[in-house]
């Protein structure tokens, strides 16, 4: 957040569009936006914002990325960042002292419920927070914007395979 002229009015800053730098030559290198505003609010999260996010490339003799090919290094990766828009209930998932990384959680296993809804069709989807493995979080700054990196494992359905969709239908 950074100030204007009248200390008691904010200028909020974080939701326009990010720069991505530098991405692996594993990736491709364009980014793809999207809405979070009515997954996260039919969700009970009442919040605004977007997700950003990359594929790895294709793999071959594939045409599309290899996160949806099973032998690929890369199958079910995808990374990315989320914006969320303060609101009058302050600023999402901040405690006096750092981050609530089960806020942020949060936003993931949503998200990858709705993706495996929307785009798989699954009817009930599980998505959980894989309790045996460590939640790390690490301080981070991307752009000159100081920041967190929360990196943890899910428990997903997952969206290709058997009685899911087939490469023919993805690729």
């Amino acid at each position: 957040m950074t100030c204007n002229d009248e200390p008691s009015k904010p200028k909020l800053t974080g939701l326009i569009d990010p720069s991505f730098n530098y991405i692996s030559e594993n990736w491709m290198p364009n980014y793809i936006k999207m809405s979070m505003n009515d997954i996260w609010q039919r969700a009970g999260i009442a919040r605004e914002g977007y997700n950003y996010y990359f594929l790895p490339k294709p793999i071959s003799p594939f045409k599309c990325s290899g996160r949806f090919i099973p032998a690929s290094d890369f199958f079910q990766c995808w990374f990315g960042i989320y914006t969320i828009s303060d609101n009058q209930n302050g600023v999402y998932a901040l405690k006096s002292d750092g981050i609530n990384e089960l806020d942020i959680i949060r936003l993931a296993i949503v998200d990858q419920i709705a993706w495996l809804k929307n785009f798989a069709g699954f009817d009930t989807p599980h998505v959980s927070l894989d309790s045996t493995a460590e939640i790390i979080t690490e301080e981070i700054v991307i752009d000159s914007h100081e920041g967190w990196k929360i990196s943890g494992r899910l428990i997903s359905t997952i969206d290709v395979g058997e009685n899911n969709p087939t490469l023919s239908q993805i690729c």
